[in-house]
């Protein structure tokens, strides 16, 4: 199935990009669900999942949310262990699951789309940039 790359969650994902790949304590950065498999309508949730380095995950699990800087105006409707539902000032729900470096889940292959990665000595080595039509 095509991308549908014009979708406003899209816009939302291409806008938070930079300040992803910036930020100092992200290993690795991934989409799944619908928008990773290409198959999102207009009604999709952003389920994005972020891996921070040592150091980071224990800032995260303190309370410190620059993860979030970049993304633009938002709210946050559900906040547990690593997990937040957030909800954009244009209404739309991003799923944010926040894992330690050292204990990355297992996605099925086609099941996530790598927006973000840096290998262990910090150096940029990936960085896939989504158009918006």
């Amino acid at each position: 199935m095509p991308e549908q790359t014009d979708l406003p969650q899209w816009g939302i994902v291409n806008s938070w990009l930079p300040s992803l790949r910036e930020h100092p304590r992200i290993w690795v950065a991934w989409l799944e669900g619908s928008l990773a498999r290409g198959d999102a309508n207009a009604f999709s949730d952003i389920d994005i999942r972020i891996a921070l380095d040592f150091l980071g995950f224990g800032q995260f699990e303190r309370g410190d949310r620059s993860t979030l800087h970049g993304l633009g105006p938002y709210h946050i409707s559900l906040d547990t262990d690593n997990f937040l539902r957030l909800l954009t000032e244009d209404g739309y729900v991003i799923d944010l699951q926040v894992h330690s470096a050292d204990r990355l889940p297992q996605v099925p292959q086609g099941e996530c789309r790598v927006l973000v990665s840096y290998d262990t000595d910090g150096f940029f080595v990936i960085f896939l940039v989504i158009q918006s039509i």
